[in-house]
């Protein structure tokens, strides 16, 4: 049966195949572009697009050239700006934070540190962020890809 709405389907129809009009949904199949895969991605591990609230902490094991391995323990709240590094070397603990507005610190307690291995970890400098904010941005962005790739901070 023809009825007004079916006529104004048919006509839109016909109207988008004239006009070349494109799905909103793209068609079945796999991704074209390193952009659609990690857009694909990214709606596959964060369907509710929560990254920006992210806040967890994560158990990061490193394994080394030689076959040692660490472990960085490490906290992420992107929402209190907030990050925290924890890891064991040689049996000292050491520590690297950023807290809210980008105050970074770090302690490491081997009391045979020397004052380079000190200020690599950001210890005893006058601005501790330089040895200590970048390893931040890293996890945030390890941990968060894809969601972190897609950014455009």
């Amino acid at each position: 049966m023809f009825t007004a709405h079916t006529g104004c389907l048919v006509v839109a129809i016909a109207a988008c195949g004239l006009l070349g009009c494109r799905a909103e949904i793209a068609a079945p199949g796999p991704p074209v572009s390193a952009r659609d895969w990690v857009a694909a991605s990214a709606r596959r591990h964060d369907p509710a697009a929560r990254w920006p609230a992210f806040a967890a902490e994560v158990r990061v094991s490193t394994t080394l050239p030689g076959g040692g391995t660490y472990a960085n323990e490490v906290l992420l709240d992107r929402v209190r700006d907030t990050f925290r590094r924890r890891t064991t070397a040689r049996g000292f603990t050491l520590v690297q934070s950023v807290g809210p507005g980008g105050a970074c610190a770090a302690s490491y307690d081997d009391p045979a540190a020397s004052a380079g291995e000190l200020a690599r970890l950001g210890i005893g400098l006058d601005d501790p962020c330089a040895a200590i904010a970048w390893r931040r941005d890293f996890y945030d962005f390890l941990v968060g890809l894809p969601m972190s790739a897609l950014s455009d901070d």
